[in-house]
C-alpha cells in the first residue's frame, strides 16, 4: 500500500470520527408524547423512565431492572432424559408428530403452579359459571362502568384493566325493526377469549370456550322487537381478554341476511365479577413495569412548547412560556446517586406550581407519607414473590409544601426539585431477602446532603465516561434542523447524513442507560416497559435477541456495558448445568432459547422449536453470541 494511499485513509477515518460537536446529538419534538412509544426514555442501568412531558400533566412511567413475576425455583423437568433416547428413535423414524408430542408432555421444562392448576383452575371456574346474572343487574344497569367494545388487542389496552384476568359481565341495549318480526336472527360476537356463556332478554343463549367465532341462533320468539338486552359473561384465564376481533364481527342480523345487521360495537356496560384467578402456569417470568409519576400543573395556554433527549448528557427536558413566564424541567437517571431527578424552574419568582403523586398498574399498591419531604409506593407483584418500594422526595426553594399519604403539592414555588428511587427485594436468582425500603431510604437520605447542581454533574461526568468514548461526523444533510419526527418521515425522500450519526448515537445512549457494569443485562426492550403482560415477557430470548443487544458494543467502543451479559452467561452456566444433567444425561451445561430473572435454561414452550435432541451437540465458547455446531 501506497503512504498516499495510507495518508488518505487516515485522513478519511479521521474525518468520520472527528469531534461531534457541530452536530447537536438531540431527539426533540414540538409536542408531548401522546403514547408509551412516543415518550423519551431515561436511564442508569437500574431505573429507567419514560418522559412524556405533558403541560398540563406529565407523566413519567418507570421501572427497576428486578422487578419480574415468578421467584426462585426448580424449571427443569425431572426425569426428562429417559426420554430423550425414545425422542430420537422415533425422529430417526420420520415420526415428527409422536416425538413431539413426547417431548411436549415429558421433556419440556417446567412452569410454575403447573402441578396444582388444573384442580384449581377448574373449581374457580365452576364457582364463577354457578353465578346467573341478577335480573335487577340486567333491566338496571344504570350505576354500571361503560366500556367500547371490541378491543382487537385484549381489554388490557383499556384504562383500569391492565393485566386483569378473570370473570367480567358486558351488557348492551340494542333495538330490533318491526321488519324483523317473525324471523330468527344471528347473533355474532367475534373471537372473545377465553370463555364466554351468553343471555338475551334473561334467557341463556349459548357458550363458547377457546378462539371459535360466536355465533348464535335466536329462535324468533325469544326476540323482542324493540328493546333488547344482551348479557355476556366472559372468562379469561391469562393475557388478553375479551371481545378480540374487529368491530365488523359484532353485530346481530336475520339468519341467512347479514347485510342488514345492527352492529353491537360500540359502549357497553360492564362490571367484575372475580379478577383473581388461579396464576396461570407458565414456562418464564415477565418484567414488570414499576409505577407512573404523575406532575399536574395549572392548566394554561403556552407557546414555544419543546421537548428534547440531549445524547451528549443524558438528559431530557421541557419548555414552554405561559402568561410572560418561561418554564423548564430536566429529567435524568443518575447511577452515582441512583435515582431519578426531576427539576422544575421558571424564569420568574413563585412561579412553580403543581401536584405530585404515584400510582401503579399493580393492584396491590398503596402510597404513603414518610416524612414532610418525601411520598413512598409499595407494592407487591401479583403471580410472583418480589415486592417493590419507591420515594419520591421534594426539595422546594421558596414556596409551600404539603406532604399527604396521597401526594405531596408544592405552591409558589420558586424551583423545586423530585428525586425518585425504587427498589426491590431481590438479591439475585436464588435470593430475594433484600430490603427495599432501607435501600430507598439510604439512598434519598443521601442525596438530601447534595445540591442539584452537584448530583446532576456527577451523572454527566459518569455518562460521558462511557459515551464520550466514540464520535462519528456523517456530514450535515438539509433536514438536520427540523424536528426528529419529521426527519423520520422525510428521511427516504431526501439524504440526511448526521441521522445516521445520531441514530448511532442514539442505539449506544440506550445501552449505555439499560446496561451498566454490576447490574442485570438489558431485556428485550432494554430497561423500559409499560405492560403487565409484554411483548415475549420482555425477557431474554437467547437465540438472538439479547445478543443482538451487545452487537454495537465493542465496535461503538462501550465493552464495559457488556459486563452484565458475561455476568448472566456466568448464572446461566450454574443453572444451566442442572439442566444437562436432567434433560440430556451431559456434562456442561446447556441454555435454550428463553431466559429469565431467575436464569431458567429448560427448554420452554413447544417441542417443535424449543428443545435440541441431536446425538452431539459442540457448544464453542460466545463471543457476543452463542454459535453451536451440530454433528449428526
Amino acid at each position: 500500500m501506497s503512504s498516499r494511499r495510507s495518508l488518505f485513509i487516515v485522513i478519511f477515518i479521521l474525518g468520520v470520527v472527528q469531534a461531534f460537536a457541530q452536530q447537536p446529538l438531540k431527539l426533540w419534538y414540538k409536542q408531548p408524547a401522546q403514547k408509551w412509544t412516543d415518550a423519551l426514555p431515561v436511564g442508569n442501568g437500574r431505573i429507567g423512565g419514560m418522559i412524556y412531558g405533558g403541560v398540563t400533566e406529565d407523566h413519567i412511567q418507570y421501572n427497576e431492572q428486578t422487578l419480574w413475576t415468578g421467584g426462585p425455583r426448580d424449571y427443569n423437568r425431572k426425569g426428562a432424559v429417559k426420554y430423550l433416547e425414545p425422542i430420537r428413535k422415533l425422529l430417526s423414524e420420520g415420526k415428527q408428530a409422536e416425538a413431539e408430542a413426547m417431548a411436549q408432555q415429558h421433556f419440556m421444562g417446567t412452569k410454575s403452579n403447573e402441578a396444582t392448576y388444573a384442580a384449581d383452575s377448574a373449581k374457580w371456574f365452576n364457582m364463577m359459571s354457578s353465578y346467573h346474572l341478577p335480573q335487577d343487574v340486567l333491566f338496571h344497569d344504570n350505576n354500571l362502568r361503560t366500556i367500547s367494545l371490541p378491543t382487537e388487542q385484549g381489554w388490557e389496552i383499556t384504562p383500569g384493566f391492565e393485566g386483569l384476568d378473570g370473570a367480567f359481565w358486558f351488557i348492551k341495549h340494542f333495538n330490533i325493526p318491526a321488519g324483523w318480526k317473525g324471523k330468527n336472527l344471528i347473533i355474532s360476537l367475534g373471537r372473545i377469549r377465553d370463555i364466554d356463556r351468553t343471555w338475551l332478554n334473561g334467557d341463556y343463549i349459548g357458550t363458547t370456550s377457546g378462539n371459535a367465532y360466536r355465533k348464535y341462533i335466536i329462535p324468533s320468539d325469544k326476540v323482542h322487537i324493540g328493546e333488547n338486552r344482551i348479557a355476556v359473561q366472559v372468562v379469561n384465564f391469562y393475557d388478553k381478554g375479551g371481545f378480540t376481533s374487529n368491530a365488523k364481527t359484532l353485530s346481530v342480523y336475520p339468519e341467512g341476511n347479514e347485510s342488514d345487521g345492527i352492529s353491537l360495537a360500540g359502549q357497553w356496560k360492564y362490571f367484575i365479577q372475580d379478577d383473581s384467578p388461579p396464576a396461570y402456569p407458565r414456562y418464564n417470568a415477565d418484567y414488570q413495569p414499576f409505577a407512573d409519576l404523575y406532575l399536574q400543573f395549572p392548566k394554561q395556554d403556552i407557546t414555544d412548547y419543546k421537548r428534547d433527549l440531549d445524547l451528549t448528557n443524558a438528559t431530557s427536558h421541557v419548555s414552554y412560556k405561559a402568561n410572560g413566564v418561561t418554564y423548564t424541567r430536566e429529567y435524568f437517571s443518575s447511577t452515582p446517586d441512583q435515582m431519578m431527578a426531576v427539576h422544575l424552574t421558571a424564569d420568574k419568582p413563585g412561579k412553580i406550581t403543581l401536584k405530585a403523586l404515584m400510582s401503579s398498574l399493580h393492584r396491590n399498591y398503596v402510597t404513603r407519607k414518610i416524612d414532610d419531604y418525601t411520598l413512598a409506593l409499595s407494592l407487591k407483584v401479583k403471580s410472583g414473590v418480589l415486592r417493590g418500594v419507591s420515594y419520591l422526595h421534594v426539595q422546594a426553594a421558596g414556596g409551600k409544601l404539603i406532604v399527604s399519604p396521597k401526594n405531596i403539592t408544592v405552591t409558589g414555588a420558586n424551583e423545586a426539585t423530585f428525586y425518585l428511587t425504587a427498589a426491590t427485594n431481590f438479591k439475585n436468582y436464588h435470593d430475594v431477602s433484600g430490603n427495599p425500603e432501607a435501600i430507598c431510604k439510604k439512598q434519598i437520605a443521601a442525596v438530601t446532603t447534595k445540591g442539584y447542581a452537584t448530583i446532576k454533574a456527577a451523572h454527566i461526568r459518569d455518562y460521558q465516561k462511557y459515551f464520550d468514548a466514540f464520535s462519528i461526523d456523517l456530514g450535515k444533510g438539509e433536514n438536520a434542523e427540523l424536528p426528529t419526527d419529521e426527519r423520520i418521515l422525510k428521511f427516504s425522500q431526501s439524504p440526511d447524513p448526521s441521522f445516521i450519526s445520531l441514530y448511532t448515537q442514539y442505539g449506544r445512549y440506550l445501552l449505555i442507560s439499560s446496561s451498566r457494569p454490576g447490574g442485570g443485562p438489558a431485556n428485550l426492550q432494554g430497561l423500559w416497559n409499560n405492560l403487565l403482560t409484554p411483548p415475549w415477557g420482555s425477557k431474554f430470548t437467547t437465540n438472538i435477541n439479547i445478543e443482538m443487544n451487545y452487537w454495537p458494543a465493542e465496535v461503538l467502543n462501550l465493552s464495559a456495558c457488556s459486563q452484565p451479559f458475561f455476568s448472566i452467561v456466568d448464572d446461566l452456566s450454574k443453572t444451566g448445568h442442572e439442566t444437562a444433567v436432567e434433560h440430556y444425561g451431559a456434562p456442561g451445561w446447556v441454555l435454550h432459547h428463553n431466559t429469565d430473572l431467575w436464569r431458567g435454561t429448560v427448554p420452554v414452550n413447544a417441542s417443535n422449536h424449543g428443545i435440541w435432541v441431536r446425538r452431539r451437540c459442540l457448544a464453542l465458547p460466545p463471543v457476543m453470541g452463542t454459535l453451536f455446531v451440530y454433528r449428526r
